[in-house]
């Protein structure tokens, strides 16, 4: 495991704003990091890089990122991992932990929702339930 003297991630990622041509990351870490994320459409090899930035510069004094992304195409799987810079040598960084995400259709598809509360522990039973529908 890489370990970030400032860009190791405290919650999240949460995705919102899912349109079919858009949607919006975000995450927060432990400190200030200049953070992002590297998206590609599942399957291919090459990410885009999409940054939390301030005024059109990659922002290094924020712990709270929202990465907007668009460009997307509708009702397709993307995955996408959440990258750092290290400073001052700007070295892209990441653990290569991957998350997925799907664009929605134009027009309407029905859909499925998922929505889970603080549970405040875990067992197996909870685990198994919750494996079994958040990745459907």
């Amino acid at each position: 495991k890489v370990v970030y003297p400032a860009g190791e991630l405290k919650y999240g990622p949460y995705i919102t704003d899912v349109a079919s041509d858009s949607a919006v990351v975000s995450f927060v870490t432990k400190e200030p990091a200049p953070s992002g994320i590297a998206m590609r459409k599942a399957g291919t090899k090459e990410f885009n890089r999409f940054w939390s930035h301030s005024w059109y510069q990659i922002d290094p004094g924020k712990r709270v990122h929202r990465i907007d992304v668009d460009g997307l195409e509708p009702d397709t799987v993307y995955e996408y991992k959440i990258i750092y810079l290290e400073r001052p040598e700007n070295r892209e960084l990441s653990d290569n932990k991957m998350f997925r995400l799907r664009t929605a259709a134009k027009g309407f598809k029905p859909f499925k929702i998922f929505v889970t509360g603080d549970l405040q522990y875990l067992d197996d039973k909870q685990c198994d339930i919750l494996n079994k529908y958040m990745y459907l």
